[in-house]
């Protein structure tokens, strides 16, 4: 059989539900902003791409 797509209907969930109750039990906080972390992580990774 083949593959169709029907542009007419949605597509995957409307929207993603993450469950955050362990990370509040824990009372865990996030140590660095998000664009600062990308940033370390692709330095990091620019740095060690050819280890």
């Amino acid at each position: 059989g083949g593959f169709t797509h029907d542009l007419t209907k949605p597509v995957g969930m409307r929207r993603k539900l993450v469950d955050i109750s362990l990370l509040k039990e824990f009372d865990w906080k996030y140590q660095f902003e998000l664009k600062d972390g990308i940033k370390e992580t692709y330095k990091y990774y620019l740095e060690n791409i050819y280890k």
